[in-house]
């Protein structure tokens, strides 16, 4: 008798497959959760890339311009930012006595570098009396099922972009222009 219940093939497959099944189950998740957060992290950098260009494009922006570019930056973080949390620092940076100083920052949903400020620039991107956009961007990011990813990914990215028409861009803010 024994040796016939070990013979038996029928029903086989059902239990391959119920050992299988936990682990392909796994796999199908863990895929979709680490390409969202791909996704996600690629857009972060989109997001940064677009902000400075489109800073860096003008010799004057305003802060409706500003305003424009994070509905802008929100747009590209579509889907994945619903509540509109994406955090974004945009900056001029200029060399004083050497250092990188910031000449102006705005910010959505963070908090602004000061004026004065010291900020980490590459070394290469600076000279003389040019300015640099930094362009910073944040984002905290939550797996929507949670299964592999279950806690709160902080993605992030700065992008530095020299100015296109000329060595710096002003901002005009209350009608205050600052270079």
């Amino acid at each position: 008798m024994l040796k016939r219940f070990f013979s038996d093939q029928s029903g086989l497959s059902a239990v391959e497959f119920a050992l299988i099944a936990p682990l392909l189950i796994l796999f199908f998740f863990s895929t979709v959760e680490i390409d969202s957060a791909l996704t996600v992290d690629r857009r972060v950098s989109l997001a940064a890339g677009t902000v400075a260009d489109l800073v860096a494009q003008d010799d004057e922006i305003t802060t409706s311009e500003l305003s424009a570019i994070y509905t802008a930056a929100a747009a590209i973080m579509a889907p994945f930012d619903p509540n509109d949390d994406i955090e974004l620092i945009i900056t001029s940076v200029r060399l004083d006595s050497n250092q990188p100083k910031v000449v102006w920052s705005r910010a959505h949903n963070a908090t602004a570098h000061t004026t004065g400020q010291t900020v980490n620039v590459p070394n290469t991107l600076l000279s003389g009396t040019e300015t640099v956009i930094m362009a910073e961007v944040a984002l905290d990011y939550d797996a929507p099922m949670a299964q592999v990813i279950n806690q709160t990914l902080r993605m992030t990215d700065t992008f530095y972009l020299r100015p296109r028409r000329g060595t710096s861009v002003c901002l005009t803010s209350g009608g205050t222009t600052v270079c």
